[in-house]
């Protein structure tokens, strides 16, 4: 497996000691040493091609929402990052890229990738969420699928319609979904961030 290096600020560095992190004398940065859980660790993860957005916790949403296929109300899902979470800003090469810390939480879409942690923590509530090429091009989303027909949901439908699926406009929308704190750490790539969790603090905690 190959190693995982970290990013660890001086004033965090005893607390990623004590999830497990060391630091590599030779190579001057924090690392995760093999055997050890990388969950509580990836919000230092390293910017690289596949990840754009870390944070020392998260947030898996769940509701009820109607297939444009079968017609049924199949269970989908999406994730939050919470405030204090970072997102990479590309600078004019890759060294130059900095992490900025978002004020306030994000839920995100047309997400390209999830750190290995994460993904099985999503599978643990559902398998509904999983990757699949684009039908436009050859970029691969982690989609929701239909639980009864097998049907791939429209991102742009969950995430991007006012009042519709998880971009909710009232208390009593937001109620109808379930939300689930995980309290490791996410490491992945979205394409989409939407400021500003409207009603978070209005849905239904788990």
């Amino acid at each position: 497996m190959r190693r995982r290096d970290l990013d660890v600020p001086f004033k965090d560095r005893e607390a990623a000691r004590r999830h497990g992190a060391r630091w590599d004398r030779e190579r001057h940065c924090w690392f995760v040493p093999e055997g050890v859980d990388c969950s509580p660790l990836l919000g230092w993860s390293r910017a690289g091609e596949f990840i754009n957005a870390r944070a020392h916790s998260y947030y898996l949403l769940e509701t009820l929402h109607p297939c444009s296929q079968c017609g049924r109300e199949s269970r989908v899902h999406g994730i939050v990052l919470p405030t204090g979470h970072e997102i990479r800003m590309h600078g004019e090469d890759p060294d130059s890229d900095e992490w900025e810390r978002a004020d306030e939480p994000s839920l995100i879409s047309f997400v390209t990738n999830l750190a290995s942690a994460v993904s099985l923590r999503i599978q643990q509530d559902s398998l509904l969420y999983r990757p699949r090429h684009s039908f436009a091009d050859t970029t691969c989303y982690h989609y929701n699928h239909c639980e009864y027909c097998g049907s791939v949901f429209d991102e742009y439908a969950l995430f991007g319609m006012p009042g519709y699926g998880f971009d909710v406009l009232s208390e009593m929308q937001a109620a109808r979904i379930l939300v689930s704190a995980v309290r490791a750490g996410f490491a992945g790539a979205a394409e989409h961030f939407s400021y500003g969790v409207a009603f978070l603090d209005a849905m239904t905690r788990r």
